[in-house]
């Protein structure tokens, strides 16, 4: 979709290269093969003297672990942390390139997964966090990125909150890491900043916290009610007026169950795409700092 909707832009017949390269990295010998193939491609990468790289990696994750598969080996699927083997290959072009990671979001809710993406980071990341990511749903914000920063000349910083608020169907299905190399990063130390952003609406999504769809304790499927929003906390009960009901004592064995969600510390309100119950999201998480071969938090 990204390759169609670019391709207008470079009517020159080389102005627009788009290589595909499936992987498999199950065994020993299907990465030297990727890494063969890998390669030859980044050989092809480079005779195009791209002004603009953009990567676009499609995965399934691990739930447990927030690994991508490798690949297959013996007939299973084979979760690790390769984003380096990946994109070593092409470690002369990611260093200035943009990557979109299409890929559940345990990769980015599981920290030791989400420390390895980070430390093989391009020079943009954009990375979602849905349980079950589907991409179909963040086509239209990534078209909206995609135009403001290779065509329009945008920073990646300056285009997100734009887009998002034209994203409201994506919100309500992930949110999004973006990672981003900081202008004063250098060959032997790099800054990396990392931004989180995320939906939220008065009574679906308080603070971007799901309100479950069916109460836990009587099992009543109904919209939660709102009890009161005092010094930006959200307090919602269950509507069900026999909610804690106990039928064998006939009374009420426990109260109604109840919610309490307050607005986190550091926490921004876009006002690009606020609405009078819904917004989304921004914060700022502590930038990491990269030294040859050495990780310093």
């Amino acid at each position: 979709m990204l390759k169609e909707f670019l391709r207008p832009y470079f009517p020159d017949a080389n102005g627009l290269n788009v290589f595909d390269l499936e992987f498999d990295l199950g065994t020993v010998a299907k990465r030297k093969q990727y890494v063969q193939l890998a390669s030859a491609m980044a050989v092809k990468v480079r005779q195009a003297k791209a002004q603009n790289v953009l990567v676009t990696i499609s995965n399934h994750t691990d739930e447990a672990s927030g690994d991508l598969f490798l690949g297959e080996l013996c007939h299973k699927n084979v979760a690790a942390t390769f984003m380096n083997c990946l994109l070593s290959p092409f470690a002369s072009e990611t260093p200035g390139a943009m990557l979109y990671l299409l890929a559940c979001g345990s990769i980015v809710q599981k920290s030791e997964s989400f420390e390895a993406l980070r430390n093989s980071v391009a020079r943009s990341v954009l990375a979602f966090d849905a349980e079950r990511l589907q991409p179909l749903l963040t086509w239209p914000f990534l078209v909206q990125v995609t135009e403001a920063v290779f065509i329009e000349g945008h920073s990646v910083e300056a285009a997100i909150p734009n887009a998002l608020a034209r994203s409201i169907r994506l919100g309500q299905h992930s949110g999004l890491r973006v990672m981003t190399l900081c202008p004063t990063s250098s060959a032997t130390r790099k800054v990396l900043n990392t931004t989180s952003y995320f939906w939220s609406h008065h009574d679906y999504c308080p603070w971007g916290n799901n309100l479950p769809l069916q109460c836990p304790q009587c099992g009543t499927a109904q919209k939660w009610s709102r009890d009161k929003y005092s010094k930006n906390t959200y307090v919602f009960r269950c509507r069900f007026h026999k909610c804690g009901w106990d039928t064998l004592t006939r009374n009420f064995a426990k109260p109604p169950v109840s919610y309490e969600f307050k607005k986190p510390a550091g926490v921004e309100i876009l006002e690009q795409g606020k609405g009078t119950q819904s917004a989304w999201l921004k914060e700022s998480l502590r930038p990491k700092v990269l030294n040859i071969g050495v990780e310093l938090d």
